[in-house]
């Protein structure tokens, strides 16, 4: 699709969004307006069908008080309502789950670059093969969905189809899509010992999903989320 007619395309959408948006607001308040009215109509009409009439006040010259209009106390009838008990609040224990994928990095170390054909070579090396979106794969079974895949670092994060063509990158990305696997945590754990040999095989270093050095900890925690999925 032309780039183009893609922003003009969002644009309309912003422009409709924003439209609803207003018109939703000015509605919200019309019916605010109107209910503010009727209310107050109503309060007046109670206060016309039931008049309080207050008896005029007389001073006598013996001294007499006055006879003041008892008006019921406000304070009294809140005191004498029934307020409802509070209901306890409880809270739901949160529940962490396996992230949908998960993904582990081998970076050249000294910030360096991996020869392409030493990586091609290493990948294959260990059963990976190259395959769809020019990536490599590992299948376990033919005919099931059952695989990890590996990207390199340098955006599309493809691989060059030619052999003879030389390449360089900083480093590769191994990931799974948990959804996808019908034994996550077996494919998990392939996954993790491919990325560990190819960081023997290539002097590399292991990373987290935040380019943090990978801990034996978050594996851990990683391998007990699938397997109490």
């Amino acid at each position: 699709m032309d780039s183009n007619f893609f922003r003009i395309v969002v644009a309309i959408s912003g422009l409709f969004l924003i439209a609803g948006l207003l018109l939703w607001d000015w509605l919200h308040k019309r019916t605010l307006k109107k209910t503010e009215a009727l209310l107050r109509q109503q309060r007046q009409q109670e206060f016309a069908e039931e008049p309080i009439e207050l008896e005029q006040m007389k001073m006598e010259s013996s001294g007499e008080k006055a006879e003041m209009l008892e008006l019921p106390s406000m304070t009294a009838s809140r005191s004498t309502a029934e307020i409802p008990e509070k209901v306890p609040l409880t809270t739901q224990p949160v529940t962490k789950s396996a992230p949908s994928v998960i993904q582990i990095s081998v970076i050249a170390a000294n910030n360096g670059q991996f020869d392409g054909n030493e990586l091609r070579l290493a990948l294959e090396s260990l059963g990976l093969a190259r395959g769809e979106m020019g990536i490599y794969h590992r299948h376990f079974d033919p005919q099931n969905s059952d695989r990890f895949s590996v990207a390199s670092l340098i955006e599309p994060g493809t691989f060059p189809e030619d052999r003879k063509q030389s390449f360089e990158t900083p480093g590769i990305v191994l990931f799974l899509e948990v959804n996808e696997q019908s034994d996550p945590l077996v494919v998990f754990d392939e996954l993790v010992q491919t990325a560990s040999s190819l960081t023997k095989k290539l002097d590399g270093i292991l990373l987290n999903e935040k380019h943090q050095p990978l801990a034996e900890e978050s594996l851990s925690e990683t391998r007990k989320l699938l397997a109490a999925q």
